[in-house]
């Protein structure tokens, strides 16, 4: 009998165990840990020992960006150039207006002037040839605010009437403007050594040339300050361009007609 229950007993045993495991609470599984490496069991029942190793859990995918509407992009247009104003033609109407600035001139007033004579030797002889034929150009001497010409009697220096008085602007000759033949005929007639050679043309002429300047500098011109150009002979035709007062450049140019012939 002792032996018969010898044989039960481990059977016994073995369905209690298996029962007290099956009544035991489920673990639940733990996301950040896992059991790679169990003990057996040891042959005198205890536990088996369990190894914990932390695993690190791989990183949540980023979310994907949805494309958004293409950028908008701005191109700066390139300003349109503007252009050249028609020339200016001057009027009756102008000349009557630049007589009025020659009145100011001779009362020590009105604008400083400087227009520059072309460099070219051939477009010079052009100007001075028109000059000469239209404008009443002559080379005067300037001493002491006396003028003297070659034509006159030596030692008597000229004394215009007001019928023969040219413009009060007379012009500085310097460099290509100057004729050194001309001055120097002058000095040899009247016997002088100094002197500040000067050109000068009728009223008329310098009257329609302030004229068409002032329609191109506009109605708020005053005329006054520092006015700069340069005599262009380009096409055939006489013209005032590269116009600056005050040194700011003044779109434009002014038209004095055909060098062949004289402009009324």
């Amino acid at each position: 009998m002792a032996g018969a229950m010898r044989t039960i007993l481990p059977p016994l045993l073995l369905a209690a165990a298996l029962l007290a495991v099956l009544t035991m609470p489920e673990p639940r599984p733990t996301p950040v840990t896992e059991r790679p490496d169990e003990t057996p069991p040891s042959s005198s029942g205890a536990a088996p020992a369990v190894r914990l190793r932390t695993v690190a859990l791989p990183p949540p995918p980023r979310p994907v960006r949805q494309p958004g509407p293409p950028a908008r992009v701005h191109h700066a247009e390139e300003p349109m150039a503007l252009p050249e104003p028609s020339p200016v033609v001057p009027t009756a109407a102008d000349a009557g207006r630049g007589r009025l600035l020659l009145d100011r001139v001779a009362k020590g007033e009105g604008p400083a002037i400087e227009i520059a004579w072309p460099d070219d030797p051939a477009a010079r002889r052009e100007l001075v040839g028109h000059l000469e034929r239209c404008a009443g150009w002559r080379i005067l001497l300037l001493v002491e605010d006396r003028i003297w010409r070659s034509g006159d009697p030596p030692g008597r220096a000229w004394t215009p009437t007001r019928a023969q008085a040219p413009s009060g602007l007379l012009r500085d000759l310097d460099g290509p403007a100057a004729d050194r033949a001309a001055v120097s005929a002058i000095r040899a007639r009247h016997g002088l050594s100094g002197g500040r050679p000067v050109g000068a043309v009728a009223r008329s002429w310098d009257a329609r040339l302030l004229g068409g300047l002032g329609r191109l500098l506009g109605p708020g011109w005053t005329g006054s300050g520092d006015l700069g150009a340069r005599y262009a002979t380009d096409g055939g035709r006489l013209a005032v361009v590269d116009v600056r007062l005050d040194g700011r450049a003044v779109p434009g140019r002014v038209d004095l007609g055909p060098l062949s012939r004289c402009a009324r």
